[in-house]
């Protein structure tokens, strides 16, 4: 009996999460819509990627910079990458909104460094070929970030969104 109890608190403790893990997940949600239902052959459309923070959380700019006391650390940048596209679909560019400043105590003292906060948005611009198949049509994207709090970063952790619309063929 000892010995099951045993083996049961061994699962227990293997099967759940890192705290520090769980907060990292807990830091963000995501969400995602096209800025229109239907969109032609040939033609692109506008995805906005919502990043919505918890309070006290940021994470790290699409493109890091770092302050010279922070030269060694290696942060996980925020980034969007196409796990599944439409056929005949590619993502032309993603526009990232600027970073804002916090300040965070990573080496005791305060130190400022950049970030996103609160709400972010950034705008992920699909194009479809003119041979794409007209019907519904479906983009997930998966957003990679590394939530920090004051004092210290956590895993980095991955959220999928999912984007529908309709492929049309073009108005003549």
């Amino acid at each position: 009996m000892r010995w099951a109890a045993g083996a049961l608190a061994v699962v227990a403790l293997t099967a759940s999460r890192p705290l520090g893990a769980q907060r990292a997940v807990n830091a963000l949600t995501a969400s995602a819509r096209a800025d229109r239902a239907w969109v032609a052959q040939g033609d692109s459309v506008g995805i906005l990627v919502t990043l919505d923070l918890a309070e006290s959380f940021h994470v790290w700019p699409h493109e890091p910079v770092l302050p010279p006391a922070l030269a060694r650390f290696r942060p996980i940048p925020t980034d969007i990458t196409p796990q599944r596209l439409p056929p005949r679909a590619s993502i032309e560019c993603i526009h990232w909104p600027t970073p804002e400043p916090v300040t965070v105590q990573y080496i005791g003292a305060p130190l400022q460094l950049l970030s996103y906060t609160g709400t972010v948005q950034a705008r992920v611009l699909l194009r479809l070929q003119p041979d794409a198949e007209p019907g519904r049509a479906t983009t997930v994207l998966r957003v990679r970030y590394q939530a920090c709090d004051e004092r210290q970063c956590y895993p980095p952790a991955d959220k999928d969104v999912v984007v529908r619309f309709q492929v049309v063929r073009p108005e003549r």
